[in-house]
């Protein structure tokens, strides 16, 4: 996985470097994709409760991790997996400087697009994943205004 970075976050890297695999060993999708149990306890993007634990011990929906990178990529037009670049984030910066609705409707945009190339414009999976635009579009903003990491 040379170029996966876990964020020093020990339940992100754990279910990535280990638990997926695992899953995939026993999974059968032709036959019993409803036999195989699995334990995540990983919020939804569509939370029902929501804990704050320390960084390193927090728990993350890895869906919305890739969704947010997804999204980034395609607001600055930069290349999944090309790493990041100082210029990249200042073209990010440029890219939220408008009002938290107008951000939201890019990103809808662009999810919109996601969805029709890669996902046969999935109507149901569009749904999901709209329910973290608005969280995004603020937190960008934020992170342009106040530098976070």
């Amino acid at each position: 996985m040379e170029l996966f970075w876990g964020y020093e976050n020990e339940n992100y890297t754990a279910t990535v470097t280990e638990a997926i695999s695992g899953f995939f060993r026993y999974y059968d999708p032709r036959f019993a994709p409803q036999n195989t149990i699995i334990t995540m306890d990983y919020p939804t993007i569509r939370p029902i409760e929501r804990g704050c634990e320390g960084y390193k011990k927090q728990f993350y929906n890895v869906c919305t991790v890739v969704l947010r990178y997804v999204l980034s990529c395609m607001l600055i037009g930069k290349s999944l997996g090309a790493r990041a670049q100082e210029e990249d984030y200042k073209k990010m910066k440029q890219a939220v400087r408008v009002s938290t609705e107008e951000l939201e409707s890019v990103l809808c945009h662009l999810l919109e697009q996601w969805m029709d190339s890669a996902f046969n414009n999935n109507e149901k999976l569009y749904w999901y994943l709209s329910g973290d635009v608005h969280e995004f579009a603020v937190y960008l903003e934020l992170w342009a205004e106040h530098n976070f990491p």
